[in-house]
């Protein structure tokens, strides 16, 4: 995933210079270049809490249910990441239609 996304984040500053950088800054683009990089920090946390969950042994239900809620934190940080990424995709969507598109329609 992380590849995807730093491909994704290639297309859109293609997009981004093609229009004078006038969708985000390079600032936006450093911040999200950082939360990809995050990303393996996040897969190794997740490797290994399933690996501490891949036991046959589940006598302790405490530790169990905290590397449970652990594992549910780190997905919810997945779902913040795909969501700073949707948010960058609308705005592309939005500004670059502005910037391009209507200037290339014949009214």
């Amino acid at each position: 995933m992380i590849k995807e996304l730093e491909k994704t984040m290639k297309v859109f500053e293609k997009l981004n210079d093609y229009v004078n950088k006038e969708i985000v800054s390079l600032e936006v683009f450093k911040e999200e270049y950082e939360n990809i990089q995050d990303l393996n920090e996040l897969d190794k946390e997740v490797n290994a809490i399933l690996l501490a969950l891949n036991t046959d042994d589940f006598l302790d239900a405490f530790e169990t249910l905290e590397q449970i809620c652990f594992l549910d934190m780190k997905l919810s940080t997945y779902t913040w990441h795909i969501e700073q990424m949707s948010d960058l995709t609308e705005k592309f969507i939005g500004l670059y239609r502005e910037k391009v598109f209507w200037t290339q329609v014949e009214l």
